[in-house]
């Protein structure tokens, strides 16, 4: 079952989203701490298509600085701000994403 859901996670991304973006060794800025406001946050990348996300100092649920995404347009499809991460540190262990919307 894990491999089935981490399969359908990993098929709903764009396809060139993951080639685009270089593999880190550990997740980085996962408080959107670093970076220039107003540009997308440091460490991050943006899948292509209609999505803007802006790093913001105001109005932040949680911490300093927090990343605001934005559909630029109506169209269909999904869009994304990720973090590719290389698995191996991570193999056999429970792995905890939260956020807020």
């Amino acid at each position: 079952m894990k491999h089935l859901v981490l399969f359908l996670l990993l098929a709903c991304l764009p396809a060139n989203l993951a080639a685009a973006a270089e593999a880190l060794s550990a997740p980085v800025n996962l408080g959107f701490e670093m970076g220039t406001l107003g540009t997308t946050p440091a460490g991050w990348t943006v899948s292509p298509g209609g999505l803007a996300a802006v790093l913001l100092q105001e109005s932040c649920p949680e911490g300093a600085r927090c990343a605001r995404l934005t559909r630029r347009d109506s169209g269909p499809g999904a869009d994304a701000l990720v973090q590719v991460i290389r698995a191996e540190a991570y193999r056999g262990k429970r792995v905890l994403v939260r956020g807020a919307i």
